[in-house]
């Protein structure tokens, strides 16, 4: 972005709708199967460390503590601001109320594509200095789809966590919304 915003031919503009980044937890099976935990990880993600990372430039990013895309009707940040506060301190001491007994992690990333591997830096990083037993487990894109179709164990091949995107076009409502289907396992 710099190279190109000191070219006087070239225009950089914001565009309306961009990427949506977010987190996925592997609710079926320990330790996320415990929403208490999932909520101790929420309390300790600032989501400045993950714009910085995958953006770089706050010029080109905004936070935004809502599920639907920031600026549409539904996006009312109702919840968000006090989910996700990057208070480590309060969110180890949530994860030791929720019984977080040290089971093992697996963060999966797609080591091929830069905007998802970059979250998953961050979030492992996150989860050590939670003093959570993270492991990051890097593929290639076809094998990332594959394991992430496994919803088994960690340890089995499964997978615990990991972070994606979407496109803010893809979470203007519910309706269109990909992550609030209702559709049980196939979800």
């Amino acid at each position: 972005m710099p190279v190109l915003k000191g070219n006087k031919v070239i225009a950089i503009e914001n565009v309306p709708l961009g990427l949506f980044l977010l987190m996925r937890f592997n609710q079926m099976k320990p330790p996320f199967n415990n929403p208490a935990i999932r909520r101790a990880v929420m309390m300790a993600i600032n989501q400045t460390d993950y714009m910085e990372a995958v953006v770089g430039n706050k010029d080109y990013y905004k936070e935004a503590k809502t599920f639907f895309t920031p600026g549409a009707p539904m996006s009312t940040g109702t919840g968000g601001a006090g989910a996700m506060q990057g208070n480590l301190e309060k969110a180890k001491a949530m994860l030791k109320e929720a019984g977080y007994k040290g089971e093992k992690i697996i963060l999966l990333a797609p080591g091929d594509q830069p905007i998802a591997y970059q979250q998953c830096l961050i979030t492992e990083d996150l989860f050590k200095r939670l003093g959570m037993n993270a492991e990051l487990v890097a593929t290639e894109w076809a094998s990332f789809i594959g394991r992430r179709a496994n919803r088994g164990l960690a340890e089995l091949g499964g997978w615990s966590c990991f972070p994606t995107l979407w496109s803010c076009a893809d979470t203007l409502y519910p309706a269109l919304h990909p992550l609030i289907r209702a559709n049980g396992g196939t979800a």
